[in-house]
């Protein structure tokens, strides 16, 4: 589970090099030409984050398939989760290799400045689907291989169980997360602001949630928010890497005929 360590380690980079931005939001009322480029940064970002919520919501649809085999460990329910996670790999393979760094314009620049979002974070920001989308690959990957041995051996449907645990609460923190981080790059803008970002994300967004979310207007506050979920995604790892080390062992001999 590396992988979910270099996550962890590139949203702290994310978030703590962000933090210069604070004084991005100070007035809550702006003039027309002000309001016109803070529009224009949350449209330019309103792409970024729909597509990485985009591949989000496909994780979520190989998830539900894997999880549909587990309540019913039927062959055909056991052969369409398959093929779900294959489809949905081979469209992230396809994605992946589109994955650009981001050209961020002149004028993008110049508008970043003017209110005081650091235009390196708000690139790392955009460059990270590229990471998360390897990530999700090599996640359905792992997950397709113990759904395919699933009906083999009890301990093996147990392990599949598991492993469908860890990666659906590991999903479901990755959501609230990336939910949050919308507003930590908005904190302090005002409501004509906010109500803009919410017909432009909010509402767009299939997968990013997170219960109960009250909009807050201290970086700081958000701040916290987001690391605490860090904090759970490195307590869910400490929990699971000795383990899922050991059972992938299980699942290799089984695989070589020592089972």
């Amino acid at each position: 589970m590396s992988k979910m360590m270099s996550k962890i380690k590139c949203m702290n980079i994310i978030i703590g090099a962000a933090v210069i931005m604070g004084a991005a939001g100070c007035a809550s009322q702006k003039d027309g030409a002000e309001m016109e480029q803070r529009k224009a940064i949350i449209d330019d970002y309103a792409k970024i984050i729909l597509l990485q919520d985009k591949d989000s919501a496909n994780y979520d649809k190989a998830l539900e398939a894997a999880g549909a085999y587990i309540e019913d460990s039927s062959q055909a329910k056991k052969m369409a989760a398959l093929q779900t996670i294959q489809n949905i790999t081979e469209q992230m393979e396809a994605d992946s290799k589109e994955c650009e760094p981001i050209e961020i314009s002149d004028e993008l620049e110049q508008m970043l400045e003017d209110n005081q979002i650091s235009r390196a974070e708000y690139q790392m920001n955009a460059d990270s689907r590229y990471t998360y989308v390897q990530d999700y690959i090599q996640d359905l990957e792992y997950l397709g291989e113990y759904l395919s041995y699933a009906d083999e051996a009890e301990w093996a449907m147990d392990d599949l169980k598991s492993v469908y645990d860890l990666m659906s609460d590991e999903q479901e923190l990755m959501r609230e997360y990336n939910y949050a981080g919308i507003n930590y790059w908005f904190a302090g803008w005002g409501d004509a602001e906010k109500e803009y970002i919410g017909q432009e994300i909010f509402e767009k967004l299939e997968s990013f949630s997170t219960e109960g979310f009250l909009w807050s207007d201290s970086r700081d506050e958000v701040e916290a928010v987001m690391n605490g979920y860090l904090d759970e995604l490195e307590k869910l790892y400490d929990e699971w890497a000795a383990y899922v080390g050991e059972e992938w062992d299980e699942l290799n001999q089984m695989k070589e005929g020592n089972y």
